[in-house]
């Protein structure tokens, strides 16, 4: 019988190979968002409060995984501000608009006209455009002054904290001010560029150290992105824990 279904499992890998896919377990690395949040919980992660830094169109496999949670949410675009209405409508949110960062004050957001949702105070990076250009693809942008906190400042909720990070660039500045926050923080899933995609911007190198100097371990990558088919990994998203969590514990 086992011959039989390591039989089975081959023809069909072979099959869907041809169509450029590949067959694997499901909860093996790369497990994705979903499967990977769900083994956490079977492992005893339990999560009072979710912190969304970087909002866009939402993060659903992430509210779905914790329902009962407090989730609240941190977008300075005041156009997404109908998403974080609707989610009110499911969850027990609440929601800031304003962007995080190591300081309060304000600045200048650059929203690209193709792509609202990978605003970032930071500018693209030189690389980045010239490949863009190459594709024939072009990149405009419009600016929109935000306001910016921390997230120390507005953190009054309750402990443990699952804090996850998307801010096209701006990782460490969000981190420097979330030094209080990061104490009770459980799981942290960063989403961190392993190329140049942001002038001044911070790479994974950056955001493993700060956070290996802050009593973190990298825990799991859960996903990983590429512009093309063809090009290196540009981006992760990586999942961190305190070193003494048992979440590592073999």
């Amino acid at each position: 019988m086992s011959s039989l279904k390591g039989f089975g499992r081959r023809t069909l890998a072979t099959l869907v190979e041809r169509f450029g896919y590949e067959l694997k377990v499901k909860a093996a690395p790369l497990r994705g968002y979903t499967t990977f949040l769900e083994q956490c919980k079977k492992r005893g992660l339990a999560i009072s409060t979710v912190l969304d830094a970087g909002v866009g169109m939402g993060t659903p496999w992430l509210y779905e995984c914790f329902p009962s949670s407090k989730i609240v949410l941190f977008e300075p675009q005041r156009q997404f501000l109908s998403v974080m209405e609707a989610l009110r409508q499911r969850y027990d949110v609440e929601y800031h608009v304003t962007a995080l960062g190591a300081r309060q004050g304000e600045a200048e957001i650059n929203i690209p006209r193709e792509f609202v949702t990978a605003a970032s105070l930071k500018t693209h990076s030189k690389n980045l455009l010239l490949a863009i250009r190459r594709e024939g693809l072009r990149r405009t942008y419009e600016t929109e002054k935000v306001p910016i906190s921390t997230l120390d400042t507005l953190n009054t909720y309750a402990p443990a904290y699952l804090l996850k990070i998307d801010v096209e660039g701006s990782e460490l500045a969000v981190l420097h001010g979330a030094e209080r926050t990061l104490k009770n923080t459980a799981l942290l899933i960063v989403e961190t560029s392993l190329v140049e995609r942001y002038e001044d911007g911070c790479t994974f190198i950056d955001v493993a150290n700060f956070l290996d100097a802050h009593g973190f371990a990298l825990y799991e990558i859960v996903e990983m992105g590429v512009r093309t088919s063809s090009a290196p990994v540009a981006f992760l998203d990586a999942a961190f824990v305190p070193k003494k969590s048992h979440l590592r514990n073999l």
